[in-house]
């Protein structure tokens, strides 16, 4: 054999085993990033599909959100939690999703405008705004109200607030302990999502 066959030889085997070596630290990686995804995934994040209208026209009924866990939430947060209380009704034990409106220690206030004849919310004097919600709050289950929010529990509203079980029916809030987490994406399809503002 000459010296130029054997080169070619050397050769091949040195491209044959880079390349069975590259295979191999790609699939290596491959299986740190997978992992890694589960394990931030289980932890960290979870996939929650929506059932009903209430967060109109943010949310959508059979939207899905994607919620990071967490315990620290601040106003306009679109939270997930568990219902618990007996005054909850048909609610109790069910998973509902709303936006913080106060935090513990906060005093919440409703307030009928006759200028334009809806509802308004106030926090701690202070109207709150209302960018996210679908229409004038209209509501007749609405009434004139002033409360401190408890210790350990959320203020929380449905964006479609003519339509949704929330706090403004007195002794409902979120609980701390059985909050899931903050919402933060909303999808329906890979094509339709958006970041929850």
């Amino acid at each position: 054999m000459n010296k130029n066959a054997t080169n070619d030889l050397t050769d091949k085997k040195l491209t044959t085993q880079k390349a069975i070596r590259d295979l191999i630290i790609l699939i290596v990686a491959f299986a740190l990033v997978a992992a890694t995804a589960f394990y931030l995934g289980r932890t960290y994040f979870e996939r929650w599909p929506i059932l009903g209208s209430s967060m109109e026209p943010n949310i959508h009924n059979n939207d899905n959100a994607i919620v990071v866990k967490t315990t620290k939430f601040d106003y306009d947060d679109v939270i997930i939690f568990r219902t618990t209380t007996e005054s909850r009704d048909t609610f109790s034990g069910k998973y509902l999703i709303k936006r913080v409106i106060g935090k513990p220690g906060d005093t919440i206030e409703t307030v009928f405008s006759e200028e334009d004849n809806a509802w308004h919310i106030y926090r701690n004097g202070e109207i709150v705004s209302e960018e996210h919600i679908k229409e004038p709050i209209y509501e007749p289950s609405y009434i004139a109200f002033e409360e401190v929010v408890p210790e350990g529990c959320y203020f929380v509203l449905g964006d479609n607030r003519n339509n949704s079980h929330d706090s403004h029916i007195k002794g409902f809030y979120a609980e701390e302990t059985e909050i899931v987490g903050k919402a933060f994406i909303r999808y329906k399809s890979i094509t339709d999502f958006s970041f929850l503002k």
